[in-house]
């Protein structure tokens, strides 16, 4: 059968005719003066197939009734792009994305109130999506706030890297923990409107009164108001406005206590929810939320509705919800561990119909199925192709606004947003230069206003268990940009698998000449896994701010490994000696002369002289055609036992083009080898 769905306007109507003469609370009113309203708009044919070619002329918009001229238009359609051949970029930047160049997906996972039972067919579902579904350049973000977890993947490497991190979402919900067999439904009735009599059989039991209210003839219908299609054999077992009993539980003190804990699951998922959608205000085009909850009851004196229902416009986000319970099972016990759960059907419904509303008034929907999978997909399909129409509205109206969208064509399907709430011209409160930065870290979008690029080198191990890793990040000022330049830099690490994350924050004082790089770069000790960071540089003259991620691979201190090669054509004096400068940059002059540094780790130490015994060599490619080759020779170990070795190439006569440095190594006590490639190009 399948699930009918209620509008929160019908749910109020029904909370407000069972409780009397209840004002509903005045919608808030928002500071946002709207010029031009954008929409997101999908237009399905009868297969549920995303429709390209249309024109703007192919568009109408009604506004609470009233038509709208369409005054701005574009067509989307994404492009996959051919997967990328190295395992991981070594290098991030940031940059604006084009709508074009791949979705925006946000699998927001509402882990308090998802059974761990449902969360085993999620977190299946999700690995399928990933490795099945998903193509290089799309974006997909996996939150699970009660958790406080966040990963993002970008690239073909960076989705294959979220399959393990998908195992850490455990569902939290428990069901009935009261054991009284009152819903969240049931206890907020009982106890903001003093209403009973939509609940089970032993809801009556506990209040030591019968199955029918006082005064009801059996067999009657539901209350005023009950959405059309409602269980009446279900609610007329359960209606009763009895009398307490002696020896019998005090129905609206367990009540209280359910509705008290429903209220604070509500307020972490809407917490969790607000702060996707503020994730999302910066990202162009199309955005697709998908927040998996086994739903939450409405709570008619609860705010936050319509302030989502605003946020998700600014976002242009469309929030859809997926149910993980099968259509079969309901609150039965293969979902949720408990026993027999009475009128499951009516009861499942009602207790998720606040999530519906919100999806229907951004342009999302209620998605249940057997397989969360289809659901994935089914959204996923729909960001392939969309119109960004905008109209204006005539005159400035404040409060909930209803909006249409229609095509020409009757056998297409239109999915826009339904709502949006408009301000009344208040200003808005500015944040503070704190809540700025921490929104910026949190936006799935990177800054780009001052640009930046950001790799790490990994070094040798600290004899605990971590590798010493530095993060460099270089900022490109305009050309014309000369001086000191005072820099706060904020860095936050997370680890894939678990683990303390990482936080650095620092101001510095950085030397900038006109048109070269200036280098930011740090050092943290960090265990082996898979790591992301996200970093933020403010320069303090401009207040330009630039925010990129990267993801990376720190190896294990165990393994026989080279660190990471420095290539450049600089060279710093540190401690009376030179060193190459760390430099992002892999682009040099004919003529100029370029150092690599290198180091080994891991070899084995000959038992007779306790030192390592180590070979390395390199060869230099353009394309496919070798152009220079060192012999392997014998590493000398530094006093303290290091591998380290520094080469200079020249690159006098060379050729312009693409080449690729090759360096090997071996271990002649176990015969491990070795083999790392860095690839440059040489200009004129």
């Amino acid at each position: 059968m399948p699930r009918r769905v209620f509008s929160l306007s019908a749910l109020v109507a029904l909370v407000a005719a069972m409780a009397g003469a209840q004002e509903p609370a005045q919608p808030p009113v928002f500071g946002v003066q709207l010029d031009i309203v954008r929409l997101d708009v999908v237009v399905l044919d009868d297969d549920g197939r995303p429709v390209t070619g249309l024109t703007a002329d192919d568009f109408t918009i009604d506004e609470n009734g009233q038509a709208r001229e369409v005054v701005s238009f574009e067509a989307v359609v994404v492009q996959p792009r051919p997967t990328a051949t190295e395992d991981q970029s070594r290098i991030s930047a940031n940059r604006l994305r084009s709508p074009a160049e791949g979705r925006s997906i946000v699998f927001l996972f509402d882990d308090i109130h998802v059974t761990p039972v449902a969360a085993e067919f999620v977190r299946k579902s999700l690995v399928r999506f990933i490795q099945e579904d998903l193509n290089d350049g799309d974006w997909l973000t996996i939150l699970s706030p009660g958790q406080s977890l966040r990963w993002m993947g970008r690239t073909a490497w960076e989705h294959e890297q979220m399959v393990p991190f998908v195992a850490r979402l455990q569902g939290q919900l428990v069901r009935d923990p009261t054991g009284t067999g009152i819903s969240d439904w049931e206890a907020v009735r009982i106890s903001e409107y003093g209403i009973s009599g939509l609940g089970r059989p032993g809801l009556s039991d506990m209040a030591g009164g019968s199955a029918s209210s006082a005064g009801a003839p059996a067999g009657a219908g539901p209350p005023p108001g009950a959405p059309a299609g409602t269980d009446t054999r279900a609610l007329t077992q359960a209606r009763d406005e009895s009398v307490m009993g002696v020896g019998k539980a005090d129905v609206s003190f367990v009540s209280e206590e359910v509705s008290a804990a429903a209220k604070r699951r509500i307020e972490a998922s809407l917490s969790g929810l607000r702060q996707a959608l503020e994730s999302l205000v910066g990202v162009r085009g199309h955005k697709s939320l998908i927040m998996v909850s086994e739903g939450f009851v409405l709570l008619p004196k609860m705010r936050g509705y319509l302030e989502l229902v605003d946020l998700a416009r600014r976002a242009n986000v469309a929030i859809h919800f997926l149910d993980p319970r099968t259509l079969e099972s309901g609150f039965g016990a293969e979902a949720s561990g408990a026993g027999p759960a009475g009128p499951t059907g009516t009861l499942r419904m009602l207790d998720s119909i606040g999530t519906e509303d919100v999806a229907a008034a951004t342009g999302g929907r209620a998605l249940v199925s057997n397989d969360p999978l289809k659901g994935l997909q089914q959204v996923a399909r729909e960001a392939q192709a969309y119109y960004l129409v905008g109209f204006q509205p005539e005159r400035p109206e404040t409060g909930l606004q209803e909006v249409r969208v229609r095509v020409a064509r009757d056998d297409l399907t239109v999915r826009s947003r339904t709502r949006y709430v408009a301000g009344a011209g208040a200003e808005e409160e500015t944040p503070t230069e704190k809540e700025q930065r921490r929104a910026a870290l949190r936006s799935i979008a990177e800054t780009s206003d001052l640009p930046l690029r950001v790799a790490t080198l990994f070094f040798e191990d600290n004899g605990k268990g971590k590798v010493t890793t530095m993060y460099a990040t270089e900022i490109r000022y305009p050309p014309d940009t000369e001086g000191k330049r005072k820099v706060k830099t904020i860095a936050e690490a997370w680890p894939r698998d678990g683990g303390k994350p990482l936080r650095d924050e620092f101001d510095e004082t950085v030397k900038v000449a006109s048109g070269l790089p200036t280098i930011l770069s740090r050092h943290w000790h960090m265990p082996p896994g898979v790591w992301q960071v996200r970093i933020l540089v403010e320069d303090e003259e401009t207040g330009r701010v630039g925010t990129a991620l990267h993801t990376f691979e720190v190896p294990s201190p165990e393994d026989f490994r080279f660190s990471t090669p420095i290539l450049t054509n600089d060279l710093e004096e540190v401690d009376g000696a030179n060193r190459p400068r760390v430099v992002l940059n892999r682009t040099y002059r004919a003529g100029q002369i370029l150092y690599c540094q290198v180091q080994v780790h891991g070899a084995a130490d000959d038992p007779k002289d306790k030192l390592p015994h180590v070979v390395s060599g390199y060869e230099l490619y353009k394309g496919e055609t070798l152009v220079r080759a060192s012999p392997p020779t014998r590493i000398r170990p530094e006093w303290d036992g290091r591998l380290s070795r520094l080469m200079g190439l020249s690159l006098e006569g060379a050729e312009t083009g693409n080449y690729t440095l090759v360096l090997s190594a071996e271990d002649e006590l176990t015969g491990k080898t070795l083999t790392v490639t860095e690839p440059f190009t040489v200009l004129p």
